[in-house]
């Protein structure tokens, strides 16, 4: 039954440790990029038990093209969090000191001196704190560490061919609400797809090694997990999947349970620290998808409301315009008419022609005043819609210039990685000059020396 129905089986403990020997190892984007979000001591724990593990560690291509494509906005958005709580704190403190104030008849000096110290300390360590952030993000630790831990262990970029026929492989599973990714459907085109083409890149390279795999990530989705008594369990279809097409058994963790077991597995104590570092981070994480997931449905909900505003009053304006003109036209049968009666009622002032100049003279008057007021109307109308469009153009404004200021926050950053790239460079070719100097000066090989005493060999070291 095991063989048979592989993802409703429980791994032991003893199973999973085991698992560890020989297992490929791989990771969802969203586990590397934790890692920029984790404070700097955890951050460098979290890499020291990826290196313990390397030669068993593998990333999808997907993975590290999502690794890739969202990095930076991840450090963007933990350096806005000490601004956030900038703001955060200012608010706290205004009314305090407000208050304050206003009791100024009573003796709180010594109140008010000892919050405003309080204050600029809290204020000096976040400060702190900002620029330690942004001074490791241009260093490049993280990055750098992850470079090297998965140099020559990242999968290939399927061909276009391969890639064309793998969307059509994941349009059929998302009509079927196959497992993974399904849950991502509502995504645009060139990013829906993701998880299982992430997936799919897995399978076929435990197809390839014939190893059992190990698959960590962060997605809380229901095309990954399923419930199980209050639990969340791998979608047993994953499981049964990878058994039934490559034939190998598949462990998938999260990250809580994949830093246990592996620190069991190298027989280390358990990374407590670090396993409440990375909770205290998910819940973090949930928090700013939250805010931002409001701040953008409030923005779009306020854009719809605009819009249908801006329709209503087109539909008002031509209708209004059209008022207009028949108030012209009847304006311009009106007073010529009425100019005939007139010349009648000249000609024979009896009380017909009276009530017939009458009659033409409240119809002109009351055409003309209806003119000016659909005028006044149309006028009132066509402003309001401007103004709305002013609004909807300036707020598509905002939303283009936060854009601008994070890409060229992007390129800054990446400026500085090509510059800390190219120093590295210098110095490994700095140090291979060296060594090849110290060789050819311990083989007797130096054939000269220049001015400053430097020795240099035949070869043109």
């Amino acid at each position: 039954m095991r063989d048979m129905f592989p993802g409703y089986v429980i791994p032991t403990e003893a199973e999973i440790i085991e698992a560890f020997k020989d297992a490929i190892i791989s990771f969802d984007a969203n586990i590397l990029l934790d890692l920029h979000r984790l404070n700097h001591d955890m951050a460098d724990k979290f890499v020291k038990t990826l290196k313990d593990l390397k030669g068993r560690l593998w990333l999808t291509h997907q993975a590290a093209l999502e690794f890739m494509r969202n990095r930076l906005n991840v450090i963007q958005d933990q350096a806005n969090i000490y601004d956030d709580l900038k703001t955060e704190f200012d608010k706290m403190v205004s009314p305090f000191q407000g208050k304050i104030r206003r009791h100024s008849p009573f003796p709180l000096e010594k109140y008010q001196k000892r919050f405003e110290e309080i204050s600029k300390e809290i204020e000096k360590d976040v400060a702190e704190l900002k620029a330690k952030h942004i001074d490791q993000t241009h260093n490049h630790a993280v990055f750098d560490a992850i470079d090297e831990i998965f140099k020559g262990q990242i999968g290939s970029k399927f061909t276009e061919e391969e890639h064309k026929k793998l969307i059509e492989d994941c349009k059929i599973r998302f009509e079927k609400e196959i497992p993974p990714g399904f849950k991502d459907a509502k995504k645009p085109e060139d990013r829906k797809y993701g998880d299982a083409i992430m997936w799919l890149q897995l399978i076929a390279y435990a197809i390839e090694k014939k190893k059992t795999v190990i698959f960590v990530l962060e997605d809380n989705k229901e095309d990954w997990w399923e419930k199980d008594k209050g639990r969340n369990r791998p979608r047993p279809e994953l499981i049964e999947e990878m058994h039934q097409r490559a034939g190998v058994r598949c462990f998938i963790f999260k990250t809580e349970a994949f830093l246990t077991y592996a620190s069991k597995f190298l027989k280390q104590n358990e990374p407590k620290e670090l396993i409440d570092e990375v909770r205290a981070v998910g819940k973090q994480k949930a928090v700013l998808e939250t805010e931002k997931r409001h701040s953008r449905e409030e923005e779009f909900a306020w854009e719809n409301r605009t819009l249908e505003k801006i329709a209503s009053l087109k539909t008002q304006i031509e209708s209004l315009r059209q008022s207009l003109d028949y108030w012209v036209a009847e304006s311009a049968q009106a007073f010529p008419r009425m100019s005939e009666a007139k010349d009648a009622f000249m000609r024979d002032s009896t009380s017909a022609a009276a009530d017939v100049l009458r009659n033409w003279e409240e119809k002109a008057v009351y055409a003309k005043s209806q003119i000016a007021v659909t005028e006044s109307e149309l006028r009132r109308t066509m402003n309001k819609e401007h103004r709305l469009r002013r609004e909807l153009e300036a707020a598509a404004g905002m939303r283009l210039q936060r854009s601008l200021m994070s890409d060229k926050e992007k390129v800054m950053l990446r400026a500085s990685e090509v510059e800390a790239a190219m120093r590295r460079e210098e110095s490994e070719a700095e140090t291979a000059k060296a060594w090849a100097l110290i060789k050819a000066t311990e083989e007797g090989t130096v054939a000269k020396t220049n001015v400053n005493g430097v020795a240099i060999s035949e070869a043109g070291f």
